[in-house]
């Protein structure tokens, strides 16, 4: 019966790779008809933090078993969600209501992810709460530039929650890394 049960480094190799397929659909999506500049430009905070990885450190086995816990019961459900409305709302094509559907639901389930429990991980939630900011950001400024017709601000919206999903992909790797050290 054990066997049955995906281990959590096989579920989190999978969305790794979800993750980043929503941020290549995104990088698309960004540009999309629009022929002026329209990416607002990294503030302070994000291009130190982007320019600058964090040390790795090696979690304790306490500590990768909290991390298996969180994951286990809602962190995997909070991830998933977030690629999920991600990849939609990059999948939405040109029809401006879908595409404000997805950003708000890019909104909605990054604020759910926000009321969930931190990551008891120091680098994993560092990278959680950028990538959370992030895409609630993006997400309100997308559905706002869709509501107002502005596609260089809803291609700023975009962008924004590209960037939330670069500092996921952060998140799950450091996760991953995590349990490989559990194991």
């Amino acid at each position: 019966m054990r066997d049955r049960v995906p281990s959590p480094l096989t579920s989190t190799a999978a969305i790794t790779v979800t993750v980043m397929t929503a941020a290549v659909l995104l990088s698309g999506c960004s540009n999309q008809g629009s022929t002026a500049a329209t990416s607002a430009p990294p503030s302070s905070a994000a291009s130190a933090t982007t320019a600058t990885a964090a040390p790795t450190s090696t979690p304790t086995a306490d500590a990768a078993r909290q991390v298996t816990s969180w994951y286990e019961q809602g962190g995997r459900a909070k991830i998933t969600a977030l690629t999920d409305s991600t990849r939609k709302t990059a999948n939405s094509g040109n029809d401006p209501v879908m595409h404000s559907l997805g950003c708000l639901s890019v909104v909605r389930d990054a604020t759910a992810a926000q009321a969930y429990p931190p990551i008891p991980d120091t680098q994993a939630q560092a990278s959680w709460s950028k990538a959370l900011t992030q895409l609630l950001q993006g997400g309100y400024i997308c559905s706002d530039g869709l509501q107002k017709k502005d596609t260089a601000r809803a291609s700023q919206g975009m962008a924004t929650i590209q960037d939330g999903l670069t500092d996921l992909t952060t998140t799950v790797s450091r996760i991953n890394a995590v349990l490989q050290e559990s194991r």
